[in-house]
């Protein structure tokens, strides 16, 4: 005789680690420590960006002026040229002095050309650092400076903050690379937790609950059936293994 017979089952298994040592929480902490130190290395990269900004404007500032004054020192010449031959036709100065004063007349261009070169040199650096198109760096730099009425260049370049010799500690530890440092330390405090309670013995409890259903000779039968254990692990012998694994978190 032939008999059909439908079996199921459905059931969930639960575990638990009894944190007896505090490894799973020192474990914890490593991780959020480990991440606010990547979160104040990002706080410095963005400090350090920042500087770059700075020095870049500053430098490009004080290129700008350079060429002010070498525009004004050409003029300057182009004019004592003119006087000089006009001088030198009417007999009160030798001919020698025409091709001296061409001779500083052509080096200030000169040092005009390295020195307009050099401004976009800084240009180009701020373009990189900034993600900025050239003529916008160019009309930030151009609108935050100030010419002064009677056109002294003295007059537009910034005046430095105030020297402050001695700092308190506490502006120190505010420091993103300071407190990178003292958040990578702590981290490594709670590794060396956590490799020493890898040597000590683990407490887990288990729990099981299945539910069954059983169809055979044209009746059904359902029953639950659950298990609850309590395990105990230790390592017996590691060969040195977690002794070195407490060395290197040290």
């Amino acid at each position: 005789s032939t008999s059909w017979q439908t079996t199921a089952a459905f059931g969930q298994s639960l575990s638990w680690e009894i944190d007896l040592w505090g490894r799973i929480r020192e474990n914890t902490l490593a991780a959020h420590r480990r991440l606010q130190a990547r979160d104040a290395d990002a706080r410095d990269a963005r400090l350090s960006i920042a500087a770059q900004v700075a020095s870049g404007v500053l430098s490009l500032r004080a290129c700008n002026l350079l060429l002010t004054g070498g525009d004004a020192d050409i003029a300057s010449r182009e004019n004592e040229l003119v006087i000089i031959r006009t001088r030198v036709r009417f007999g009160t100065l030798p001919p020698v002095d025409v091709p001296a004063a061409e001779s500083n007349l052509a080096t200030v261009r000169i040092d005009r050309i390295s020195q307009e070169e050099m401004c976009l040199q800084n240009i180009d650096a701020l373009v990189a650092v900034t993600g900025r198109p050239a003529h916008e760096v160019r009309s930030l730099v151009a609108s935050s400076v100030t010419t002064d009425r009677n056109d002294d260049l003295f007059a537009q370049l910034p005046s430095a903050p105030a020297i402050i010799p001695d700092l308190p500690a506490t502006v120190l530890l505010a420091h993103p690379t300071v407190v990178a440092a003292e958040r990578e330390v702590a981290a490594r405090w709670s590794e060396i937790a956590v490799a020493r309670a890898e040597r000590l013995p683990r407490l887990d409890l288990t729990a099981i609950l299945t539910g069954q259903w059983i169809r055979a000779f044209g009746s059904t039968g359902s029953f639950t059936t659950g298990s609850a254990a309590l395990g105990v692990s230790a390592p017996l012998f590691d060969g040195g293994a977690g002794r070195a694994d407490v060395a290197r978190a040290n």
